[in-house]
């Protein structure tokens, strides 16, 4: 699945994300408040690819709903999506991490 917009694209991640993902995940300030919610301050390159496969399993049992946010001219963003989906009672958990260095460029979602 491929959600196309003016300005970025949304699209399952994929091994060539992962460096990107890397970047972000061990940037201490993009990351400085998800730090708890992860427990961890550091990544590595094998811990982010397994992050990203395991919400591909996700997705593929319906149970998320994971996106690489893809600017125009190719750049991995950060990732967004929907996990711990409970369809019978109507609830999800959406999360966004976007690289520090997109932070205050453009409307990145209009």
């Amino acid at each position: 699945m491929i959600l196309t917009g003016k300005k970025i694209l949304l699209r399952h991640a994929e091994p060539k994300d992962y460096p990107s993902f890397f970047e972000i995940l061990n940037d201490q300030v993009t990351m400085q408040h998800l730090i708890p919610f992860f427990g961890r301050d550091t990544w590595t390159i094998e811990q982010v690819a397994q992050r990203y496969k395991d919400f591909e399993l996700r997705r593929q049992k319906g149970e998320g709903l994971p996106f690489a946010v893809i600017l125009q001219d190719g750049t991995v963003a950060g990732s967004c999506g929907f996990r711990i989906i409970n369809k019978t009672g109507q609830e999800a958990e959406f999360g966004l991490i976007l690289s520090k260095t997109v932070w205050g460029t453009v409307p990145l979602f209009c």
